[in-house]
């Protein structure tokens, strides 16, 4: 929590209990807890003498931990670019990663994750999020807030017949491979079995614990494990490689994040 001393209008607050505009509780709501607000808006009903007095108690610094899934933030990178984006979770083991629902800069992405500078990322105004949704509506999806979902609309999904297809007419199911590269052999033999099933295969481009040796140069794993993530984003379900039951921290995570998208998950060994 950060002490507020001084309200600025640039910067976003939140509350932390409800505040009235008028006697309470006869009042109007105008400010409701847990909610985020700008500076400027908070000066236009109290003076920065009464914020001082009465107040202060009632907002702090909004910062990134105040996210939760599906608020809409903005980030404005030091090139004055922004970056509009629904926000789904933090990457937990990089600092300033974001896994987001539906993003747009020059290009609009569903499901991924972006390197972002927690100082620069702020709750977005009601024109930025109209923006993004324009967007999403542009790209053929909707946005469903009660569910945190991104849905295809009526016109995509017709269209839908022009995916890959097998000789019989069906779409092509792809399939993203996790698990601990040191199962290099089944990955092998998963890869081929569900192949000659049918499917589109996406696997790891390197086994780091099969001999491997790039992976470990700096920076590589980290790069590996964020496109692991956009390969499952590809995908319409995971196959997990769990030899004698065995998951690592990296395919946990992997599969969190499948599930938060809602891809099906298989398994090796149930």
């Amino acid at each position: 929590m950060v002490e507020i001393q001084k309200i600025e209008k640039n910067l976003w607050y939140v509350c932390t209990r409800n505040e009235y505009t008028g006697d309470y509780p006869d009042g109007d709501l105008t400010f409701k807890e847990g909610f985020a607000y700008k500076g400027e808006d908070i000066l236009k009903e109290y003076s920065e003498d009464e914020i001082q007095k009465y107040y202060l108690r009632s907002f702090r610094l909004w910062t990134v931990q105040d996210a939760k899934p599906g608020d809409f933030l903005t980030y404005s990178s030091e090139d004055n670019k922004n970056w509009y984006l629904i926000y789904h979770s933090e990457y937990v083991p990089y600092e300033n990663h974001y896994h987001y629902y539906a993003c747009y800069t020059d290009k609009f992405f569903t499901g991924g994750t972006a390197c972002i500078d927690a100082d620069y990322l702020r709750p977005s105004t009601l024109k930025e999020r109209n923006i993004l949704l324009q967007k999403i509506e542009e790209a053929g999806y909707c946005w469903d807030a009660e569910n945190h979902k991104l849905t295809k609309t009526a016109e995509e999904v017709a269209e839908e017949p022009t995916a890959p297809r097998n000789g019989s007419g069906k779409r092509m199911k792809v399939i993203t491979l996790c698990g601990s590269t040191r199962f290099k052999e089944q990955f092998l033999e998963q890869q081929k079995r569900l192949t000659l099933e049918g499917n589109i295969v996406i696997s790891v481009g390197l086994f780091g614990h099969s001999g491997d040796e790039e992976v470990w140069k700096p920076g590589t794993k980290e790069m590996l494990d964020k496109m692991h993530l956009q390969k499952i984003d590809m995908a319409d379900e995971i196959f997990v490689i769990n030899v004698d039951g065995y998951i690592g921290e990296s395919t946990k995570r992997e599969i969190a994040y499948a599930k938060s998208i809602g891809k099906i998950v298989n398994y090796l060994e149930e």
